[in-house]
């Protein structure tokens, strides 16, 4: 590699990244096909997907966005969200429509092969919902693409030469999604890969263009963050990231830059309006909150749970959040025009999603998915580490990377098969020394799952004798709340309150 002249270096990358994309999709509908351990990929279920996937459908198939068809054909879990209105007397959304209509032409093109295969052609059959989920497999591969564009960009502010800089570049492109959410979610149908593709491609765009007086332009980038914005509305923010940039570097040139920058806020804009159309036609509004006037708390109160709760906290659970937050302020302390802005983005994210009194943590959330969109940003001050350091501490720092990688990697296997709750915090052996005892929690949840089997046939000893053979190898929260089960219905009281009070102490050791 260090033959090919610096054009060709990067084209590797971009080949790199376009056949790991095409990867990703073949194997997702490998995975499909398959449904390991029973479970298809390609499905609509829960409350956010089928109301994502609702608005696709109608706005394409029906050209509205009455979505009573829809949740009669794939009903969300029952939820306030996307319960009849009474404003209007039409079902609920409370999800941005950015998504939706990025996923449109998949769906279209899913009902156009069911079609050619003979299947009903409703946007219900199997390839219209295969093409649906792929959305998300596609989009986080674009912008995994845009993403290294823009760190690639960027070597030029600390001089990185060839091919170190294609390379930093592409490592930490790749860290996006194996080291944060995006790679999470890029296999769930909830709206943070359009978030991830619209966030690197505005940042791709942006430093293009950052000091250019382009009308045409600017356009552009307003309609990437338009659309960004009505993907996940708290992402407005980063509309505000370009302006800022443009502050800190003073008011000369101001008439210059003024048409340029009008015309983004303004194509920024009318992107909405899709969004407000849709408020109108549900809530019988324009401008609404659909959670309602409760949804925030105001000074936000849960800015450290949301960073480092064992609760799907950001820097906890993706460490390599916090490797790229630290570099991201290593650029501000070096060249504060450039990385301030971004700072000022992320520190906005993060206090619009501590200001949520019942949602901070995102439900059942792997890490916090509300700020996906952030992990390009975090890309950036990770890449900036790499781009600063010479030889010795570049080695480091990418072992660094690798370590962070790996630790989200085993986290997402355990969220995925259901090896640690969902909705409360985690022990330290759940959250760390479980990762290197993989197989022995599966034993283990295994044999609680074949417990509750038998005590539901009325079999409690038999229940008891097998949690008994599994519970001694490590304290686990449902062996134990299992087994006390198992006794009280075996008429041991004694041996139950002995688990019980093993339990609380688990409980009590629950991480913060």
């Amino acid at each position: 590699m260090r033959l090919l002249p610096v054009p060709l270096r990067a084209r590797f990358c971009y080949g790199a990244l376009v056949a790991f994309t095409f990867f990703l999709m073949v194997s997702f509908v490998v995975l499909d096909l398959f449904a390991p351990a029973g479970r298809r990929l390609a499905k609509i279920a829960g409350v956010d997907p089928p109301a994502y996937f609702g608005v696709a459908h109608a706005v394409l198939f029906h050209h509205n966005f009455d979505l009573t068809a829809e949740y009669r054909r794939v009903p969300p879990a029952d939820a306030p969200s996307t319960a009849v209105r009474k404003e209007t007397g039409r079902p609920g959304s409370e999800y941005a429509v950015g998504y939706s209509f990025l996923a449109m032409p998949f769906l279209a093109l899913g009902t156009a092969a069911d079609a050619l295969a003979g299947n009903p052609a409703d946007g219900y059959s199997r390839f219209a919902i295969l093409g649906y989920c792929l959305a998300n497999v596609a989009l986080i591969g674009l912008g995994l693409i845009a993403l290294f564009s823009f760190l690639h960009q960027t070597a030029e502010l600390w001089s990185a030469r060839e091919p170190s800089g294609s390379f930093c570049a592409l490592i930490v492109a790749l860290a996006a999604f194996f080291g944060t959410s995006a790679g999470y979610y890029a296999f769930s149908e909830m709206s943070h890969a359009s978030t991830f593709f619209c966030a690197s491609l505005f940042l791709a765009w942006w430093w293009k263009i950052r000091e250019n007086g382009s009308v045409r332009s600017w356009m552009l980038l307003g309609l990437v963050g338009g659309l960004l914005s009505v993907c996940r509305w708290q992402d407005v923010f980063y509309l505000g990231g370009p302006l800022l940039f443009d502050a800190a570097g003073g008011f000369g040139g101001i008439r210059k830059r003024l048409p340029s920058r009008l015309a983004y806020a303004a194509v920024a804009a009318l992107c909405w309006v899709p969004q407000l159309l849709e408020w109108k036609y549900i809530f019988g509004s324009f401008l609404v909150i659909p959670q309602g006037r409760d949804f925030f708390e105001f000074p936000p109160p849960f800015v450290l749970q949301v960073l480092f709760s064992s609760r799907s906290g950001w820097f906890l659970w993706t460490p390599l959040t916090l490797l790229g937050f630290c570099g991201l302020i290593f650029g501000a302390w070096k060249l504060p025009r450039t990385y301030v802005p971004w700072i000022v983005v992320i520190a906005l994210e993060i206090g619009l999603t501590a200001s949520l009194p019942t949602t901070w943590h995102g439900g059942d959330s792997f890490s916090s998915r509300y700020l996906t969109s952030c992990a390009p940003l975090v890309c950036f001050g990770a890449v900036t580490l790499l781009y600063a350091s010479g030889r010795i501490m570049r080695r480091i720092l990418l072992a660094a990377v690798t370590a962070c990688c790996l630790f989200t990697i085993l986290f997402a296997i355990q969220f995925r098969l259901d090896l640690i709750p969902r909705d409360d915090r985690l022990t330290p052996a759940e959250c760390f020394t479980d990762k290197i005892q993989l197989r022995e929690v599966l034993r283990q949840k295994a044999a609680v799952r074949r417990a509750y089997e038998l005590l539901d046939s009325g079999s409690p000893d038999s229940a008891i004798a097998v949690l008994e053979n599994t519970s001694a190898a490590r304290p686990d929260r449902d062996v134990l709340s299992t087994l006390t089960a198992a006794y009280r219905r075996t008429g041991r009281p004694a041996d139950a309150q002995k688990t019980e009070e093993q339990w609380n102490r688990l409980m009590q050791s629950r991480l913060w």
